[in-house]
């Protein structure tokens, strides 16, 4: 995987070495003084455009001097008061694999690039650097990128505009850092992280999917709407993952509809009817007839869907959510739920993917999530009743062993892929 890094506003944050440099070179040019915010504005700019801002009506040859000056104590602030962002090393020593070939792209010159992460102790992480100086733009440079190391794909990671439009340019997948210069410039970008560790999630699960991407090109040249599920146990992040899935894809010019099985719970008194709580939540939770038959029945047999269900509403167990259904032949479908990988669903999938965090990780991330919303006694609740569901689940159905792709959730921000099946095998439904 090739990872394109824009430096300033990405990794470095400049504003601790630019801003007081125009700021002392302002004063002793005598010129009037500009704001932190007007110069980190002019941050990722060419050079000749940022310059010319701070310096108006100034003759070229001054422009030149007060050019130099800057740079002067730009490269002394930088070995004085430089910074990373927080949290840029160790997203860089995550990310920096075999199979993970890391690159910059920056408007700076190679000179200043390679000072900024020699004196920020990350220039081992990089296999390469680009310069966009001169006449040679940021979307230039990463076809240059791709024509090196021979790929057709990378991931690009920037805070401007022109950084987005770049991998617009190539075709390729951009994540925009928000905590950068350029956060207004970036609304319709891919994804958005707020900090270098959301980068590294967004890396993750890009590269993970661009996997399944390559799988699903495949399976749609057999003319069959697929139906992609993605499983784990609670709080496993199967929700989140299907959304961002979602996102990906679209954004690859596919189009997706995601399902939760949550919408089709039965109502409290069909859930915990019988005499054993476990059986009757494994038997009795969802309403599986009406989603075969509403849905995964027509959509398997290639006909087109475009219908209003009338669901559950768990918070007040009253059938008065709706949602609406429209699935054509040009279709990707997401299912995620829990307990999905048995029948009377199991054969409906095409892919399967399976999230897989420890029963301790559970409860660490419900008190998170719906102690806030449910109180402290809901932790029993999984105690004694959801985490032995999901253990009978997993030992009665073993849906690790039917899962095309398992993906260890356990570093929510780091997730690994820890089994990838031969796919050839479900290009035969």
């Amino acid at each position: 995987m090739i990872i394109i890094f824009d430096l300033d506003g990405t990794l470095f944050d400049t504003s601790t070495t630019i801003v007081p440099a125009v700021m002392q070179t302002l004063q002793e040019f005598n010129l009037p003084q500009i704001s932190e915010e007007e110069i980190c504005y002019g941050i990722g700019q060419p050079s000749a455009q940022f310059y010319s801002s701070i310096s108006t009506n100034q003759a070229p040859e001054d422009i030149s001097g007060l050019r130099e000056r800057i740079r002067y104590y730009e490269r002394k602030y930088l070995s004085e008061q430089g910074q990373l962002y927080s949290g840029v090393k160790e997203l860089l020593m995550n990310l920096k694999t075999s199979d993970n070939k890391l690159v910059i792209c920056s408007t700076g010159s190679v000179e200043y690039i390679n000072l900024v992460i020699e004196l920020m102790g990350v220039k081992e992480y990089f296999d390469l650097i680009k310069s966009s100086q001169g006449n040679n733009t940021k979307g230039n440079l990463i076809r240059e990128v791709l024509t090196e190391f021979a790929a057709d794909f990378a991931i690009v990671i920037g805070d401007r505009d022109t950084d987005f439009l770049a991998a617009q340019e190539n075709g390729l997948p951009f994540i925009g850092a928000k905590y950068g210069f350029g956060q207004a410039e970036l609304s319709e970008t891919h994804f958005l992280a707020s900090d270098p560790r959301e980068v590294g999630y967004y890396v993750h699960w890009l590269k993970i999917f661009t996997q399944l991407q390559s799988w699903l090109e495949e399976f749609l040249l057999q003319n069959k709407i697929p139906i992609i599920g993605i499983n784990g146990v609670d709080t496993s992040g199967k929700t989140s993952s299907a959304v961002l899935l979602e996102n990906y894809l679209q954004k690859q010019g596919f189009k997706v509809i995601v399902i939760h099985l949550d919408d089709f719970h039965n109502p409290s008194e069909v859930r915990n009817s019988g005499s054993e709580p476990i059986q009757s939540y494994i038997d009795n939770a969802f309403n599986l007839e009406m989603i075969c038959q509403e849905i995964l029945n027509p959509i398997s047999e290639g006909k087109i869907i475009d219908k209003e269900l009338t669901l559950l509403d768990l918070d007040s167990n009253s059938f008065t959510l709706k949602k609406r259904f429209s699935i054509d032949e040009d279709t990707v479908v997401i299912l995620e739920g829990v307990l999905l990988y048995r029948e009377p669903l199991d054969h409906f999938f095409n892919y399967r993917i399976f999230l897989d965090i420890s029963f301790a990780e559970v409860l660490n991330r419900a008190k998170i999530r719906d102690v806030p919303k449910y109180g402290q006694e809901f932790i029993q609740r999984y105690r004694q009743k959801y985490i032995p569901i999901q253990q009978k689940y997993l030992d009665l159905w073993r849906p690790m062993d039917r899962a095309d792709l398992i993906i260890n959730n356990t570093d929510f921000f780091y997730p690994k892929t820890v089994f990838k099946e031969k796919k050839s095998k479900k290009l035969s439904k």
